[in-house]
């Protein structure tokens, strides 16, 4: 990691709290760069959970629950509020669990680790299952048309495939990093493939072109297809209910009136 570019983000963060009147309580990085498959010119993607003050939410105009900045710099900054966070848990966001597995972490309190416990109680495989799923057909229907396609989208289709084959078989969080997907869900005949897209991607400009790879053309639309078969058989959920995460905001505000 650039240490100006880990040294800009610290700063960017105590900006923010500073100026939105928020405390941030997590910041990782999301994406390529996240997966280890970043190229020369990707931007860093920070993803953070802020909290307010606990009168801030008893207000009539509410607070913006997301705070979201212009990309600047190569840094892509933007954060959920812990209320908004929440309520996507309770609907299983694999986002949050993306977030709080990535192996680069830029701002961790003693938060995390109240948290994880919490977050691993609303993990439902059918959901996260189905958002992966999803993520790949967007994917493939969008940007893996016509003769030339952007070499980073063969990668962005194949990592939720193989997120979801994960999920189907682990009933459990994918890894995050690229590489480790690859060598639990990845045929062995397509690692050749794999191996000169992923060269490329962390070598070459970050929106390259390249002609269409039949044999990974097949690999995503069979993927794909067997997926959503695959989905079908898988049971609902059992929901959880509110308590937990409403008693867990209370206690987290409690946390943060205390120490002002």
């Amino acid at each position: 990691m650039n240490s100006d570019m880990i040294h800009l983000i610290s700063e960017k963060l105590k900006e923010i709290e500073q100026k939105e009147h928020v405390k941030v309580l997590y910041a990782a990085e999301s994406g390529s760069r996240s997966w280890k498959v970043s190229a020369p010119d990707s931007d860093y993607d920070v993803r953070f959970i802020y909290i307010r003050n606990p009168q801030d939410y008893l207000r009539l105009d509410k607070e913006p629950d997301v705070l979201d900045f212009p990309i600047a710099d190569n840094l892509d900054i933007s954060g959920w509020d812990l209320f908004k966070a929440l309520g996507l848990l309770k609907k299983s966001n694999p986002r949050l669990f993306e977030w709080f597995n990535s192996p680069i972490v830029y701002s961790d309190t003693s938060f995390a680790n109240r948290f994880k416990p919490i977050m691993y109680n609303y993990f439902s495989p059918k959901s996260i299952m189905s958002h992966y799923l999803h993520t790949a057909k967007h994917q493939r229907d969008h940007f893996l048309q016509g003769n030339n396609v952007k070499l980073k989208k063969y990668l962005y289709a194949i990592h939720p495939i193989m997120a979801a084959q994960w999920v189907f078989e682990h009933k459990t969080p994918p890894p995050i990093i690229f590489r480790e997907l690859m060598d639990s869900e990845l045929p062995r005949d397509l690692y050749n493939s794999v191996e000169e897209l992923l060269y490329k991607k962390v070598n070459f400009p970050e929106q390259s072109l390249i002609e269409r790879i039949p044999i990974i053309d097949d690999y995503i639309n069979h993927s794909i297809s067997s997926l959503e078969k695959q989905l079908s058989t898988m049971d609902e959920d059992n929901a959880v209910g509110w308590k937990e995460l409403n008693d867990f905001f209370l206690a987290e505000l409690s946390y943060i009136d205390k120490m002002k």
